[in-house]
């Protein structure tokens, strides 16, 4: 079957020239581009409608913010309605700093039979972080071909994570049923994961990323559901690593601990979706 991709950007209040710039970077290499806007301020809804009109973009407004894995749902429907067998799942701070061709040059050369997604390598801060085809557990949604027959077979993204761990979960949900999933070496991803800062512990510099104090809410909610459900110790790893990088590290230590507690107490209490509606 010859393949037809769909691109899907899902957006919040984006920067709109910066948005257009990044997806120029993978706009000759797909069918079609979708930006599935979240966005809640309304002067950018409406420029963000003229400039995708403007440059040939579909546009959809999700009205409000419902988190990305609605938004990603919605993209794989709209998917089929085009008649594309395969999705590209994009943020809207990525940018591609290759041709996708590596994508299409692996899949001419394998069974796609189990394969969920192909994803690409990391330049992270401008570094890069694999230089080689690798199958990693836990892969960033960000640049993932995503093969829409096996999407329907596994099951959509988890609604009720919102934004957070809700690749993770994709991860972990297709290799418990038996999905392959790669990174393609000569497919390379820009893509910062938060505002790189530099902290100090016992006279050594140290570089982290830094999220906003909400993020730590829904890191902690979302990793200890991930962590109930599929008993991943690398998951719990990873809340220990924001603990131990919030405690020695990171600024506005107490409001991030606090946030983070609120987001286990609502795990605990089964509490989820947007904090914006439980609240």
């Amino acid at each position: 079957m010859k393949m037809k991709v769909l691109a899907i950007v899902v957006v919040y209040n984006p920067a709109i020239e910066t948005l257009l710039s990044n997806i120029q970077t993978y706009y000759e290499d797909v069918e079609h581009v979708l930006i599935l806007d979240n966005s809640t301020k309304p002067d950018i809804k409406k420029e963000l409608k003229e400039r995708s009109d403007m440059n040939n973009i579909l546009y959809k407004d999700m009205n409000g913010n419902h988190g990305v894995a609605i938004a990603l749902n919605y993209g794989f429907q709209y998917a089929l309605s085009l008649g594309c067998n395969w999705v590209l799942t994009m943020d809207q701070d990525s940018c591609f700093i290759s041709r996708l061709t590596g994508f299409y040059q692996y899949l001419d050369s394998v069974s796609v039979e189990k394969l969920i997604f192909l994803a690409p390598v990391y330049s992270v801060y401008d570094k890069s972080i694999s230089n080689r085809t690798i199958r990693n557990r836990f892969i960033w949604q960000s640049g993932n071909l995503v093969q829409v027959a096996n999407y329907y077979k596994l099951g959509p993204y988890l609604e009720k994570l919102f934004i957070d761990y809700v690749d993770y979960e994709y991860c972990l949900r297709a290799h418990r049923f038996g999905y392959d999933y790669l990174q393609i070496p000569s497919v390379v991803l820009k893509h910062n994961p938060g505002i790189l800062r530099v902290g100090h512990f016992l006279g050594i510099k140290y570089r982290y990323s830094d999220s906003s104090l909400i993020r730590y809410y829904y890191f902690f909610r979302n990793g200890c559901y991930v962590i109930s459900v599929y008993k991943n110790l690398q998951c719990v790893f990873q809340l220990v690593k924001i603990l131990v990088k919030i405690i020695l590290l990171e600024q506005q230590k107490k409001k991030k601990l606090i946030w983070a507690y609120r987001g286990f107490l609502d795990f605990c209490k089964g509490r989820f979706g947007n904090l914006a509606d439980i609240i």
